[in-house]
């Protein structure tokens, strides 16, 4: 509450957060609305129950995924989500069904990372120990969306990278779900790549963070996230 009352008087400008599901309440989006909050962005991570809870340790229901972002909207913020597919023991219908969680979810973006089993943390060393990782730490990329070092066969890695690319699409516009499960069998190509940065780019300028640009920050922008290779 001091907060709320604080942060406009002090800055009063507005604002990006993180937050979890199983945190948010009405107040609580009620007191981000008032100190300017604009975005939340919530972890949602995995649509199947066995993934994000037995395996992320999330523990956080379905419901309470669902019932949190039905507040964030009520409160008037947008919402945007992150999730990650790929993950050791999911297969592709696993991480369909985190795309289509996070339709009912209605966010301004969903992000979608391929996973990446880092040095020293659990889900890391639990992916090197089980024997689902190829290689050593040092073959991961420098992006966690480019390809998987998991040891999928070369099916499932083609389909993860495709359905990384249109997963906010799929997200946005749930009726392509039918496409989109059919593009994961073909090969991926600068056009998917192109598509995914245009609604990406669309969606981070005018939803997430809407800001205004003169012309030519625009341009600069527009060069800048072309080059991003993500």
């Amino acid at each position: 509450a001091e907060f709320a009352a604080e942060y406009p008087r002090q800055v009063g400008l507005p604002f990006f957060c993180n937050t979890r599901a199983n945190l948010v309440t009405a107040e609580q989006v009620r007191l981000l609305k008032e100190a300017g909050c604009h975005t939340v962005s919530m972890g949602v991570e995995a649509g199947t129950d066995r993934i994000r809870n037995d395996l992320l340790k999330r523990h956080m229901s379905r419901e309470q995924i669902l019932d949190a972002a039905r507040l964030i909207h009520e409160g008037g913020l947008r919402l945007t989500t992150t999730n990650m597919i790929g993950l050791p023991s999911s297969t592709l219908a696993d991480d369909f069904e985190t795309l289509e969680l996070n339709a009912r979810l209605r966010p301004a973006y969903a992000h979608a990372f391929i996973f990446q089993p880092y040095p020293r943390t659990e889900l890391g060393e639990f992916t090197r120990e089980q024997g689902w990782m190829v290689g050593t730490f040092d073959d991961i990329g420098e992006v966690a969306w480019d390809h998987s070092v998991l040891s999928f066969d070369e099916d499932h890695k083609r389909g993860l990278s495709i359905l990384q690319r249109f997963f906010a699409i799929g997200v946005e516009w749930p009726r392509l779900l039918p496409l989109i499960r059919r593009l994961t069998r073909v090969r991926d190509n600068r056009l998917f790549w192109l598509l995914n940065k245009a609604w990406k780019g669309w969606a981070i300028k005018n939803r997430v963070h809407p800001v205004k640009l003169s012309l030519r920050e625009v341009v600069q922008a527009a060069q800048h996230f072309m080059r991003i290779k993500s």
